[in-house]
C-alpha cells in the first residue's frame, strides 16, 4: 500500500486527540485502493496505533540485505 507522510501525520494527530480525551476522531487518507475515511473512538486507540506502525513501516526505506562470506584456513 502506498501511504504518504501526510497520512502518517493525520494518524498521529488522531492518536494525540484520542489520548487527550476527545471521544471520537475522523481520519481521512488515501491509499492505492482509493481514499478512506474512518472514525475512531477511544476504545480503538490500539487499532489506530497499529495502523500508525503499518504506515510508518511502509514509509521507511527497506535496508538492503548483505551477504558476508568468510573463509578460513586450517588452524584458524
Amino acid at each position: 500500500m502506498a501511504y504518504t507522510q501526510e497520512d502518517l501525520a493525520a494518524i498521529r494527530a488522531a492518536i494525540v486527540k484520542l489520548a487527550t480525551g476527545q471521544m471520537r476522531v475522523t481520519v481521512s487518507f488515501s491509499s492505492a485502493a482509493g481514499s478512506r475515511t474512518v472514525t475512531y473512538k477511544a476504545a480503538n486507540l490500539d487499532e489506530l496505533r497499529k495502523l500508525e506502525q503499518e504506515i510508518a513501516d511502509d514509509l521507511e526505506p527497506k535496508p538492503r540485505s548483505r551477504t558476508v562470506l568468510t573463509r578460513a584456513r586450517k588452524g584458524l
